[in-house]
């Protein structure tokens, strides 16, 4: 929400419950999140995750640089998790040092969809958990199916 601050090395895990509605069905779900850090060896924790989301701050350049290191580490363990890109603060998109344009080159550099929102008033949040779901009910279901 706003927060620029680099001084937190939090490593608790993060649980939001949602509701959805996928085709008249109801499904409950938790998500679990966790801050990884590419630079300390935080790549083991990315191979069995089912998802992963890279954000970005759409007000600070050396955010995308980041990303990449990020994406380029993910590659490198041969993750099959479900890869995100998230371009945050779209409420200061007029403060912006970067657009479409660059997450566009990116996305499609490393093959990741990405979605432009803003944490602090929600917009495009909604895109965000609708990709993530469908991809995790696609994945749960391919796994249900092969068992």
């Amino acid at each position: 929400y706003d927060s620029d601050s680099t001084g937190i090395q939090s490593k608790s895990i993060l649980k939001k419950s949602l509701s959805i509605s996928d085709h008249g069905k109801k499904i409950l779900a938790d998500l679990l999140f966790l801050e990884i850090d590419p630079s300390n060896g935080d790549d083991k924790l990315v191979v069995g995750s089912n998802a992963l989301i890279v954000t970005v701050d759409l007000t600070n350049q050396s955010t995308l640089s980041e990303a990449e290191k990020i994406l380029k580490m993910i590659n490198r363990t041969g993750s099959k998790s479900f890869i995100l890109l998230v371009a945050n603060k779209l409420d200061r998109k007029y403060e912006a040092s970067f657009w479409t344009d660059d997450l566009d080159a990116i996305s499609k550099k490393y093959d990741v969809p990405y979605v432009v929102a803003s944490a602090k008033n929600g917009e495009g949040v909604e895109e965000l958990t609708k990709i993530l779901t469908d991809q995790l009910l696609k994945r749960f279901l391919k796994k249900r199916l092969n068992a």
